[in-house]
């Protein structure tokens, strides 16, 4: 991809500016971490380990802290998986994570290629569609179907965090250029 570290730092400082501007904007929310940049492992353990104690702090259900938990593993594991590099090497993720009263709210963002794009929105509209035992059933055949993308994932990441999160996952997408886009992706999890 020809695409510079310039131009994706660009969009991922944008799009952190938009969510910390909804997040202000939305009653009773706060932010409570954010990411922006390479994800190193060491940035992803420091970001669960944070989670993790934010949640036991807030009191949250046992049910509720596994449920976000797995979201963030999930979701970081596909940014660092699924995002394009620039041309310099470089990754410009996005991870935004808030709590309002009823909802943790997670919200990613990462350079796609765009001839990626609408396949992968067609995908993630489609796991709105379904039911929870629908998303089950489709999670086993996944598993058990055993093939692989180019990139070594079975596509259970999304899956995964649809039925954790108990709600739809929302999704945006800016064009960067002809042949990049940046990926904005939200995921609220409920509380209760």
């Amino acid at each position: 991809m020809s695409t510079t570290q310039q131009e994706l730092i660009l969009h991922c400082l944008n799009y952190l500016k938009e969510v910390q501007d909804r997040y202000s904007a939305a009653s009773g929310s706060t932010e409570l971490i954010s990411h922006t940049g390479d994800l190193s492992e060491s940035d992803l353990e420091a970001i669960l380990n944070r989670i993790e104690k934010i949640s036991k702090e807030n009191d949250d259900p046992p049910a509720v802290i596994k449920r976000l938990f797995s979201v963030m593993v999930e979701s970081l594991q596909n940014l660092r998986a699924h995002g394009e590099r620039s041309v310099d090497g470089g990754m410009a993720t996005c991870v935004v994570v808030g709590v309002t009263d009823e909802y943790y709210l997670v919200d990613t963002g990462n350079p796609i290629n765009s001839k990626d794009v609408e396949a992968f929105r067609s995908k993630v509209e489609e796991l709105n569609k379904l039911q929870r035992n629908d998303l089950r059933k489709l999670y086993l055949d996944v598993l058990s179907d055993g093939k692989r993308s180019d990139k070594g994932g079975a596509g259970l990441g999304m899956i995964t965090i649809s039925l954790r999160s108990k709600n739809q996952i929302e999704i945006q997408v800016a064009p960067v250029n002809g042949e990049c886009s940046y990926l904005k992706l939200g995921f609220r999890i409920g509380r209760k």
